[in-house]
Formats: C-alpha cells, sequence, structure tokens
C-alpha cells in the first residue's frame, strides 16, 4: 500500500507539471513572444539567441502543437503510473482476501466434522448458580468421567472395542496408545498428503489418535501409500495406522439423513507390541489339551457301547483294560483331524506373516472336542489375508473328514442285526440310525452308501466301520467352527468378506441356535456349543490394518460355499424332536 500511494503522487505530480509547462507555451505563441523557459530553434536558451534570429510565427504554433504533444503524452503516462498504482492495491486486497478465505474454509470444513453427539444440557437447577454449556463429544474424556454408556459403544462398535479389550495385553497404560503431539504433527506432515489422505481433525481416544478426513484415492491405493511414507519416516518408528471405519457410533439426525461411517486412520503408538503370552495361557493350553484327550478317548468308547448289549461298561468296570483298544483308532483319528486343522491354520499364518497364539482346545462330552480357538496376536494384513487364515483350518479337516466318512461308509456292514456277531462287537460301532440322521449333508451321504437305511427308523440300528464315525464327528465339530460368530473361524470369515456388517450376521447366528434348541427339542451340541460361544467367542475379533478394502469374487464364492456347507450339515434330516435329541448320547 506504500508503495502504490507513492506512485500515485509521482503520477499526479508529473501531470501537473506537464500541463502548467504546455499552457505556458500556448499563451507565448499566441502573444507572439517567447516563452520563458522555453529554447530557441537552434536549442539554446533565450540568453544565446541573437535578436536577429526570432522565430516565425509559423514555427511558434508547431513548437507549441509539439508541446501539447508532449503534455498528452505525460497525461497518459500519468494515467498508466495511477493505473500501476491500482494494480498493487488490488494484488495486496486480493492476498489478504486469500488468506482470510483459506482460514474460512479451515473453519468450515472444522464445522463440517461429523459431530455425532453432543450432550443435552443440564436441568435446571433451583440454585442462581450459572448452568455450562453443553460440550461437544469427547470419547476419552466421557469414558473417563464415566457419562459414555460402554454397552452401547460395544454394539455400535465391537470392533474397536474388541481392538481395546486385546490393547490392555499389549501395552501397560493407556496413554502409550496414544502419539504424542509431535508424532501427531510428523503424520500429518511426512505420511498423510494430498494424494492420499485430507485430514479434517485430530482425536485422541481410548484406542489411540484418530485421523479424520477424506481419502484422495482408493481405499487400497491410500492404504498403501500410508503404509510407504510411513516406513521411510525415522520419527514413527513403531507407529501403526489402522484404516477402519470412524469407530464413533452415528447420531439418530445422521442416520435419518442418510449419512455412512466415514472412514478415518487410527494411529497407535510406538510402545504397543503384539499380544504378549504368558506361561499361565500355556499352562492352560496344555491343560485343555489333556482334559479333551480324555473326553475324545471316552467318546470314542460310547461308540461300542451298544455293540455288545451294553457288555462294555461291566468290563471296565471290571478293570478290563483291553477294552480301550478299541476306542484308540476313533480317538486317533480325531486327534489327527484336529491337528491337520491346526496345522494348516500354521502354514498360512507363516506364509502371511501373521502372528497367532498356541491353539486352546476345548474339551466335550458330546463329541470328544470342539475344536480349537487360536487367538491373533496382532493384526491380520488384509481382509484378504484374514480370510486365507480363517478358512483354511476347517476346509482342510472338513474335506479329509468327508473323504473318510465316504469311506467308512462304504466299509460298513450296514444294518445291525439283532445279535451282532462277536467279530463286529469287537471292531465295529453299532449306533442309531437318528445318529446319522441329524445332519442333512451327512444323512443322505449314509441314505445312499449304506444298504437298508434308507427306509429303517431313528431308533433303527446301523453298524458302522470306525472311519465313518471319525469322519462323520469331524465334518460335524469344523462345521461348528464355520459359524458366522465372534472370534470361531466362520466369525472371521463373515468379518473378512462383510466388514462391519458381519455384527448383524453374527447376531442373527446365535438367535438361530437358541431358536434351534427350542424348536428341536433337547440338542446338546448346539446347546452346548452355544453356550461355549456366548460366554468365551461372541465378541468380535482384531481388525485388520485396512478394514476398508474387501476380498475379491473368488473369495466370495468360497464363503458362500462354506456357509452352505455348515447350514446342510447342522440342520437335521428330519424336523422332530426324536431325530435332533439323538445327535450324540
Amino acid at each position: 500500500m506504500p508503495a502504490a500511494a507513492a506512485l500515485r503522487g509521482i503520477a499526479v505530480l508529473a501531470l501537473n507539471l506537464h500541463t502548467c509547462r504546455a499552457l505556458h507555451l500556448s499563451w507565448a505563441a499566441h502573444q507572439g513572444s517567447r516563452p520563458l523557459l522555453a529554447p530557441c530553434v537552434r536549442g539554446h536558451w533565450p540568453t544565446a539567441c541573437s535578436d536577429g534570429a526570432a522565430d516565425t510565427a509559423a514555427e511558434k504554433r508547431l513548437r507549441a502543437e509539439r508541446l501539447a504533444l508532449l503534455a498528452e503524452r505525460a497525461a497518459l503516462e500519468a494515467e498508466q503510473l495511477s493505473l500501476e498504482a491500482e494494480k498493487l492495491r488490488v494484488a495486496s486486497d486480493l492476498r489478504n482476501g486469500v488468506a482470510e478465505e483459506k482460514k474460512a474454509e479451515q473453519e468450515k470444513a472444522v464445522a463440517a466434522t461429523p459431530a455425532p453427539f453432543e450432550a443435552p444440557p443440564p436441568p435446571e437447577l433451583e440454585s442462581s448458580s450459572p448452568v455450562p454449556a453443553p460440550m461437544p463429544f469427547n470419547l476419552s474424556s466421557l469414558m473417563a468421567e464415566g457419562e459414555f454408556n460402554e454397552s452401547s459403544f460395544v454394539e455400535s462398535a465391537p470392533s474397536v472395542t474388541a481392538l481395546r479389550q486385546s490393547l490392555e495385553r499389549m501395552t501397560e497404560a493407556e496413554q502409550e496408545l496414544q502419539l504424542s503431539a509431535a508424532q501427531v504433527e510428523a503424520v500429518r506432515s511426512e505420511v498423510f498428503g494430498i494424494d492420499s489422505f485430507y485430514v479434517m481433525g485430530v482425536e485422541q481416544s481410548v484406542v489411540g489418535t484418530i485421523f479424520r478426513g477424506n481419502l484422495r484415492a482408493e481405499a487400497d491405493q491410500v492404504f498403501e501409500r500410508v503404509q510407504s511414507k510411513l516406513s521411510e519416516s525415522g520419527a514413527l518408528q513403531g507407529v501403526r495406522l489402522l484404516l477402519i471405519n470412524d469407530p464413533i457410533p452415528l447420531t439418530l439426525q445422521q442416520m435419518q439423513d442418510g449419512e455412512d461411517q466415514r472412514p478415518v486412520f487410527l494411529a497407535i503408538g510406538p510402545a504397543t507390541t503384539s499380544i504378549r503370552q504368558t506361561l499361565r495361557d500355556y499352562l492352560i493350553a496344555l491343560t485343555a489339551l489333556a482334559f479333551t484327550g480324555l473326553t475324545t478317548l471316552g467318546y470314542a468308547l460310547s461308540a461300542y457301547l451298544l455293540s455288545d448289549g451294553g457288555a462294555l461298561i461291566s468290563k471296565l468296570e471290571a478293570g478290563d483294560v483291553d477294552t480301550l483298544a478299541r476306542a484308540v483308532p476313533i480317538a486317533a483319528g480325531l486327534g489327527g483331524l484336529q491337528l491337520a486343522h491346526e496345522v494348516a491354520h500354521f502354514v498360512q499364518a507363516r506364509r502371511l506373516g501373521m502372528s497367532v497364539g498356541v491353539p486352546t482346545f476345548i474339551p466335550s462330552l458330546q463329541l470328544g472336542g470342539f475344536g480349537a480357538f487360536t487367538r491373533l496376536l496382532d493384526f491380520s494384513p488384509s481382509r484378504t489375508a484374514l480370510f486365507d487364515f480363517a478358512l483354511s483350518g476347517p476346509a482342510t479337516a472338513a474335506a479329509l473328514s468327508l473323504m473318510l466318512y465316504l469311506l467308512g461308509l462304504a466299509l460298513s456292514p450296514g444294518m445291525a442285526a439283532a445279535a451282532p456277531t462277536a467279530e463286529a462287537a469287537l471292531l465295529n460301532p453299532v449306533l442309531p440310525v437318528g445318529f446319522l440322521q441329524s445332519s442333512l449333508l451327512l444323512g443322505y451321504l449314509a441314505e445312499l452308501l449304506v444298504p437298508g437305511m434308507s427306509s429303517a427308523a431313528p431308533s433303527a440300528l446301523v453298524e458302522l466301520h470306525p472311519l465313518a464315525v471319525v469322519g462323520f464327528t469331524g465334518v460335524l465339530v469344523n462345521a461348528l467352527q464355520l459359524l458366522p460368530v465372534g472370534r470361531l473361524d466362520g466369525g472371521r470369515v463373515s468379518a473378512a468378506v462383510l466388514g462391519s456388517s458381519s455384527v448383524l450376521v453374527s447376531g442373527l447366528t446365535l438367535l438361530f441356535l437358541g431358536l434351534s434348541t427350542l424348536f428341536y427339542g433337547d440338542n446338546p451340541v448346539i446347546l452346548f456349543f452355544g453356550l461355549l460361544v456366548v460366554f468365551f467367542q461372541r465378541a468380535a475379533d482384531l481388525p485388520a490394518t485396512n478394514e476398508l478394502s474387501g476380498v475379491d469374487s473368488n473369495r466370495q464364492i468360497l464363503a458362500a460355499a462354506a456357509a452352505s456347507f455348515t447350514l446342510l450339515t447342522l440342520i437335521p434330516m428330519q424336523a422332530s424332536t426324536e431325530a435332533a435329541s439323538q445327535v450324540l448320547f
């Protein structure tokens, strides 16, 4: 602005000088005399001109016209200087306006950030003390003050709830999950950019530091760019970034407006590590393995209870240990199937770079064992990796079980005689037909391969090869593991395919399990397994580092096939109490 004013003053002064000079010369030409400051025609000043060299009237007019042109030129130059001054003023105002506009845009962006909750105004007080104004929603402060309903947070954001529960074993203090001010600034300046993620707000929460903003490209591309820059930053060693949906639930008004949860980056401090397994975890796993071995042996023995008219129990009471030899092949087969299940998980975890804990086997009086629970010790690299890891175990064991079942049915003698032979009583289990009819898939396969079974009553006895019992039990156990609930293998497959929508599928599955026990009689397998899941495996698992990128179409087809297999296996052939109650003894 000072430069513009100076240029304007110079222009006005030059214009006045040239105008005065032009008026003076014009007056002198009109009077026929030489102007006081005008040079002569030879370029000399008046003192150097002789009296005999007076200009003619024509020369005076030409000189006057020339000076008038000079005055007009001076006026144009003054106008040009005035325009330059105006240009400088406009440029200065424009710079100030851009700064104000940028500030206004930032304020508007902050104001446009979703505000999921605002505390209602407090009730009127009888005292004259001023009522505090409602504060904006802040998850950390509300959790600390006890004003936040944690149950609603669990229902609305199960993945973050599972993350919070798991992070309790990753760090010693909640504050270690959050980034420092310097780390937050480093993430904003060195990791995020205009080509990846535009940050609009930062919040410190109970599960880490949440960066809210807009994705500038597809989720998988943004995540790859962010991870690449994060690995190159020296100031952010150990910091991890997860691309997830906003953990803060939407307000009722936002849901009515049709808004969806926006993607956010969750940053976790470098103090967190993988979940550490303690000596207590290993002792629990060993104890569970021992109990599972005992229940599996007992289950195998129960398959022979009807083989010799109940003489097995009398022999065991008499101390005849040789009768245990009958159960060893079935128990060993079931153990081998479970070992194949866990080895498949382990191989996939090594291939995908996933960290998993030691499997904890679950004993069962109905099936010998319900399989094993394998804890994820760290975040899976992607939903695709989670899918491959989760499906590998039950798919491998179920395929082997189905092959053993078909082979065992082909080797089975068929419908049992009223008085089994001594050889049959020694080698082959004798079971009720309703045992096989408790599964739609396995029952129809048995009717196709076992002569006379299609027309038999559920209470009729059928003589089976031990491999058929092993295969039947293996298929049933792996179908239970594929139920889309919580941290079961099926729950992880569902989370990988459906993302956050898997929570709804998990709830519906639990409802189905409960209704099945009501309408299909006393089904001990479904009842006890359902209770086990509700109390120990209902919560969602650790999220993937990139929750927004799903699986491809081929894996979606595999997931649909696994769901179909589970339904066909767990639905009984006959919707009757008798068939369902004879799932196992």
